[in-house]
């Protein structure tokens, strides 16, 4: 047995309905929450990665003449020292990367991006990927714990040909 609606009910709860979701429209609206900030790696993470005075002495590889996409690091800016590229910023940080096709387009599916030291090396490709627009990263208020570490960066053309960037990287309070 179907049971009907008499057509005055289904109208007052349509209008029921209605009023309710109109009666929320007069007030005000909140800001969206804002986004945590994201952290680039912990610092327990950071415990094993920061670099003692001697490690930071010690030149890290320039890179090579490649054929592979240019890194470009917009922001922070890179100083050429005698030991290498060196980044020295505060946290929380804006980071621009991009990366530039050489013979070849850049294949993003690439990218890999870690801290290293001696042994020991943890990738931030992950946590940098939803920053990923097109060729270029694009990251604010990225928090880094603070002290010397090391930084690599690494991406392929689709033709294969790789370029790999290693930086100093030193990180301090605002």
């Amino acid at each position: 047995m179907k049971t009907k609606i008499p057509a005055y009910g289904f109208a007052g709860l349509l209008a029921s309905v209605l009023l309710l979701t109109l009666a929320g429209c007069d007030k005000p609206q909140e800001p969206p929450a804002q986004a945590a900030t994201t952290r680039l790696f912990s610092e327990e993470d950071a415990v094993q990665l920061r670099l003692t005075e001697s490690e930071w002495e010690e030149s890290v590889a320039v890179r090579d003449v490649t054929r592979g996409p240019l890194i470009v690091l917009q922001t922070p800016p890179v100083e050429q020292s005698a030991r290498g590229p060196l980044i020295a910023t505060t946290t929380p940080v804006d980071l621009v990367v991009l990366f530039e096709e050489n013979e070849a387009p850049v294949d993003m599916a690439s990218l890999s991006v870690r801290a290293k030291k001696g042994i020991f090396s943890k990738s931030l490709t992950d946590t940098l990927k939803p920053y990923i627009d097109g060729t270029t990263v694009k990251a604010k208020g990225l928090d880094v714990p603070t002290g010397k570490f090391k930084i690599e960066i690494q991406v392929a053309d689709t033709g294969g040909e790789r370029t790999k960037d290693t930086y100093r990287l030193e990180v301090s309070k605002r």
